[in-house]
């Protein structure tokens, strides 16, 4: 486990990204991401909310902090930021044929 500051990854690696000092083990990306046809139309989405993964994604590709995703959305939190990008980064293992 690699522990960082804020949201933003080394280019180029995937990491398991936790901010919480007090979780223990790693955590399955079931408990933070979700996924519903009922819901958003079946975008991955923070379980219990309706705010899409790729909303995150895009704060932080634009740049933004945890704290100021969090500031914007007081409802998250650290690990459910940091679970959208280990979400990201294993929809990047996938080998696709261009």
């Amino acid at each position: 486990m690699i522990w960082v500051t804020d949201a933003k990854a080394l280019p180029g690696f995937c990491l398991w990204v936790r901010f919480s000092d007090d979780a223990e083990g790693e955590v399955d990306l079931k408990d933070f991401i979700a996924s519903d046809p009922a819901i958003l139309r079946g975008k991955p989405r923070i379980k219990g909310t309706r705010i899409p993964v790729s909303l995150v994604l895009g704060y932080l590709a634009a740049g933004q902090t945890t704290a100021e995703i969090i500031a914007e959305f007081p409802d998250l939190t650290r690990d459910q930021i940091a679970a959208c990008l280990e979400y990201a980064c294993a929809l990047s293992e996938f080998e696709v044929e261009v």
